[in-house]
């Protein structure tokens, strides 16, 4: 009883999982070409909503390109000050982008890294674009006095595309290729920007920026780098560093080792003169400058902690540590020419 029970439960199974495939079989080609059933247009409300191909003439218009075309600026953040004009879309190749003229290494890794985001995206193109840089100063620093407004016009003729950044300093030129990015929009290997382009934009504040306390928490270097990426993203253009207080001292001196073996949380949360090098740098490149805030001698209590360091009525003995490191951190400052900015 129990083999012939056995057996019809196996003949049922196979009988299920035959009756299964065939449905497959018949319903996976419809479902392959539902896409081409529906297409994307921009409402009264200007939001971009999907609806039946015949709504769109039967041809299929992209929700990309329905982005772009929908409402005036939609996909730019933070929305420009200045003169804002935007038609029609083309179908583009960022990674094919050819940028000139090209005289600043600093400007072509900003370039590469403009390309960098689209590189998922091999679809093809109907123009070949070439982005103008017109850049009075290259090298500029950034402070609160820099002017980081720029022109960006997109021109199309023929098959081709010019995009033209005017700016007076390298980070204005910078912003213009951050908007430049959001008026390119992708889906799938199909990238379109913006055909007919006129955008002028300067911030309204020189101070824009996010305060990170690693001395309290600390961050890794892979996090740092993600919030300045986001810091360029929003053209906010200061990470302010408060890089040690009382709780810890994670910025590591070759010339005064002992302020970090004392105050740091453990060896591996510390931050080398290298690693804020590379920090310093990564972030030039995305037009954002590093305030570093270095609270010291006083706030060293987690020093002060660890080596069992009495602190008398009075605070005399807090007295003696502050007036005995404060040569030793000025030397540390000045010996290690890490920031863009006086330390604070």
């Amino acid at each position: 009883f129990q083999s012939r029970f056995s057996k019809q439960w196996y003949q049922r199974r196979v009988r299920g999982l035959q009756s299964m495939m065939i449905f497959l079989l018949l319903i996976l080609p419809a479902l392959a070409s539902a896409d081409f059933a529906w297409s994307y247009k921009c409402s009264a409300n200007q939001v971009c909503e999907r609806v039946p191909l015949a709504e769109t003439d039967n041809v299929y218009n992209p929700l990309p390109k329905c982005r772009l075309e929908c409402k005036t600026g939609g996909t730019l953040w933070p929305y420009p000050t200045g003169t804002l004009e935007i038609e029609g879309a083309l179908k583009v190749q960022p990674s094919n982008f050819h940028l000139h003229p090209v005289r600043e290494k600093r400007t072509e890794e900003a370039f590469a890294l403009f390309q960098s985001r689209f590189s998922k995206h091999n679809g093809s193109s109907d123009a070949k674009v070439t982005v103008i840089f017109q850049i009075a100063n290259e090298v500029s620093e950034l402070d609160m006095k820099t002017d980081e407004s720029y022109r960006l016009i997109v021109q199309e003729f023929g098959g081709a595309a010019n995009v033209v950044i005017t700016a007076q300093t390298f980070q204005g030129g910078r912003h213009g290729l951050e908007t430049l990015s959001q008026l390119i929009q992708c889906e799938g290997d199909d990238c379109y920007m913006s055909s007919r382009v006129t955008i002028t934009d300067s911030p309204k504040y020189p101070w824009r920026g996010v305060l990170l306390d690693t001395s309290r928490n600390f961050m890794s270097l892979e996090t740092i780098r993600r919030v300045i990426e986001g810091l360029s993203a929003a053209k906010l253009n200061t990470f302010h560093w408060h890089i040690t207080d009382t709780h810890s001292f994670p910025f590591y001196s070759k010339s005064r080792p002992r302020m970090t073996e004392w105050g740091a949380y453990s060896p591996e949360m510390i931050y080398t003169e290298e690693d804020i090098k590379e920090i310093v740098k990564f972030a030039d490149i995305r037009g954002v400058r590093v305030v570093p805030e270095l609270d010291a001698p006083a706030h060293s209590g987690n020093g002060i902690k660890k080596k069992k360091i009495p602190v008398g009525r009075g605070g005399r003995t807090g007295e003696a540590c502050r007036v005995r490191e404060q040569r030793p951190l000025g030397e540390v400052l000045r010996g290690a020419s890490l920031w863009p900015d006086e330390p604070s």
